[in-house]
This record gives structure tokens, sequence and C-alpha cells, in this order.
């Protein structure tokens, strides 16, 4: 995520939303992820690694 300019969970939190049963990460014009069938309260920072 370091190539997004996200270098902690903090930062990657407001890129986070959830969309029905996903969860997008959206950077606006560098592109977006989506995470099927995630829930936003799976994504916490002892399962993300930025390293």
């Amino acid at each position: 995520m370091a190539g997004f300019g996200v270098t902690t969970f903090s930062a990657l939190q407001s890129h986070l939303s959830q969309q029905g049963a996903d969860v997008l990460i959206d950077f606006g014009v560098q592109g977006s992820f989506l995470l099927k069938d995630t829930l936003l309260a799976e994504i916490t920072a002892a399962r993300v690694s930025l390293g």
C-alpha cells in the first residue's frame, strides 16, 4: 500500500468503505481494490500488513 501513500493502518482506514457484502479500498484516480464477502469490521490493524 506504500505505493498509494498508505504506510499506517490509520491512513488506510480513510480509504475503506462497506459496499454491500464487500469492502472497497478506494484510492481515487490511483485505483481501487474490492474485497469480496468481507465486513469492514474484519479489517483490523492486527489483520493488515503494510510492510
